[in-house]
């Protein structure tokens, strides 16, 4: 599955989810909730009236319940449905995605090239006051892939819901091992481990982070939404 920001990074190939660490929780959890339930639905309604009756028929010699109970059952598939749920919470989070890619943009901390393509499935979410001791976390706010054999250790992305344009910040946080910085990956990965479903992110580096952020950011925009699309379809992922 394949999913975006949304608002001005929207994809005919992604899903978008939100903008920002907060609306991108809210929206991807309540997706993955609701896509398994609905999945699992849509089988089970066309499968229930051709199975019923069988399965009726091979517990019969040890049903408990009376002819009545049975009818019940019969009459009202969604009660029946009900305790197939409650009994094969397996079966429904099968339904879930294989795997979820985040596709955006992003701001370089130092190094880099502007439109070049980035992948990383290491993301933090480290606010400019911890860099000055000027504020401290209770939360684990480090996802780290230290074993990964697809993505260098070394492309960690860092997630606020605030852009860095202080120069002096940006190199900080470089020094810190961080390389790019993005509003949402961190909760796609923290959303993702949640749900135990693998994930990464592909970027497109849209300017550095400095006080030209947001200006380089606009002129780059729409040849980094080209770019991400050429990239995903040479990795046969569109």
């Amino acid at each position: 599955m394949i999913i975006s920001a949304g608002r001005n990074e929207v994809f005919p190939f992604a899903l978008p989810m939100g903008v920002g660490l907060i609306d991108m929780s809210i929206n991807l959890t309540a997706f993955l909730q609701k896509r398994p339930m609905a999945g699992f639905y849509a089988k089970y309604e066309r499968d229930f009236a051709d199975e019923r009756a069988a399965d009726l028929a091979a517990l019969a010699p040890f049903a408990t319940h009376s002819q009545a109970d049975n009818e019940l059952n019969l009459a009202n598939p969604s009660a029946s449905r009900k305790a197939n749920l409650s009994q094969n919470p397996d079966k429904i989070l099968n339904a879930l995605p294989r795997e979820i890619i985040f596709v955006g943009s992003a701001g370089l901390y130092k190094e880099g090239k502007i439109l070049k393509i980035y992948e990383s499935r290491s993301a933090v979410n480290c606010e400019i006051s911890a860099l000055y001791e000027l504020s401290y976390s209770p939360i684990s706010y480090e996802i780290i892939a230290r074993n990964s054999t697809n993505v260098s250790y070394e492309t960690i992305i860092n997630s606020s819901n605030f852009i860095t344009t202080d120069k002096k910040s940006a190199l900080k946080f470089f020094e810190r091992g961080y390389f790019l910085e993005n509003m949402e990956f961190f909760a796609v990965l923290k959303v993702a481990q949640k749900f135990q479903i693998p994930a990464y992110g592909i970027f497109c580096a849209t300017n550095f982070c400095d006080s030209n952020a947001h200006t380089d950011f606009l002129k780059n925009h729409a040849a980094a939404k080209e770019n991400l699309t050429k990239y995903l379809k040479t990795k046969a992922l569109i």
